[in-house]
């Protein structure tokens, strides 16, 4: 195995499950469909988030990693279950003011097209939802996120997911009019964003939401990460056209006295550091190293 900056060892496990004929215990077999980096660091690197399973047979994902070495290696990639077949639907950074950083992989919907947030990049660099075709044709930015200072949502981290009424809502954990996060709803074809979730005018509502699901019976659940009245976080309920929201309490994060507006602040104060430290410059750290980091993605 040849050493170096442009080696990457970074793979996707594939683990078989099977039961041995005649006994009661199981074996886990593995096996490396793909070597990120190796030998071409154009198939991107440093994948992450959630794999799709397309209805073509085939797995759908991102590489993060948006700069290293002076090269762009953000991708939305596609490969067959049996590791042939890989191939790059879209490189981020090819067109002028795209997405950078596609965090959480991607979803198929039930139009067959593939969807995804990057935390930054866009016309402002907070960040977008993009759509693709499993072929990479039809490559398109349906939304660029504007902000808090324009009330809308700043720098998506969770992915996405497809309603049963078709639609694709989603998480920032910062921005909106609370500026401690939103949830937002838009249209497969970019049309009818809203904010039907704004997190930090009350903080026993929760702060910093994350990702979402929805129940059998048609209501959207997600966490915070903090807030609350245990300031621990929450996990909430909320209808789709954000009418109605609820939540429970998680375990407190810490147990003196606060007030309202005290606990408030400090939140504030907390989550704008972390997106100081994390967001301040627009190319994030990637991983390339000659030795095995022991990072991997895996489908079970």
């Amino acid at each position: 195995m040849k050493q170096g900056p442009q080696t990457v060892y970074l793979s996707i496990l594939v683990m078989l499950l099977f039961a041995r004929q005649g006994a009661m215990a199981q074996e886990f077999i593995s096996k490396t469909l793909v070597m990120f980096g190796d030998p071409d660091l154009n198939t991107g690197i440093n994948p992450s988030g959630n794999l799709a399973l397309g209805k073509d047979g085939r797995l759908y994902g991102t590489a993060t990693c948006f700069q290293v070495f002076g090269t762009n290696h953000a991708t939305v990639f596609g490969v067959n279950r049996d590791g042939t077949g890989l191939s790059v639907l879209h490189h981020f950074g090819d067109i002028v003011r795209d997405g950078t950083y596609p965090a959480n992989g991607v979803i198929e919907a039930s139009d067959g097209a593939l969807y995804g947030i990057t935390q930054l990049g866009g016309s402002l660099n907070y960040g977008t939802v993009f759509k693709v075709n499993t072929d990479g044709s039809g490559y398109q930015i349906l939304w660029n996120f504007l902000g808090s200072q324009n009330g809308d949502g700043v720098n998506p981290q969770a992915g996405l997911i497809e309603g049963s009424d078709g639609a694709l809502y989603g998480t920032t954990p910062f921005g909106g009019a609370g500026v401690l996060g939103t949830v937002f709803r838009l249209n497969k074809d970019g049309t009818a964003y809203s904010i039907i979730k704004s997190f930090g005018r009350s903080s026993a509502e929760g702060v910093n939401p994350s990702g979402l699901l929805e129940g059998t019976d048609g209501v959207l659940y997600g966490v915070t990460y903090l807030g609350g009245s245990g300031r621990g976080g929450t996990i909430f309920k909320l209808s789709k056209d954000g009418s109605e929201f609820s939540g429970v309490k998680l375990e407190p994060a810490w147990r003196e006295p606060m007030d309202s507006s005290a606990l408030r602040t400090a939140m504030r104060q907390t989550t704008e550091r972390a997106f100081t430290a994390r967001w301040n410059n627009s190319e994030i750290p990637c991983f390339a190293t000659p030795a095995p980091v022991g990072r991997t993605l895996t489908v079970v």
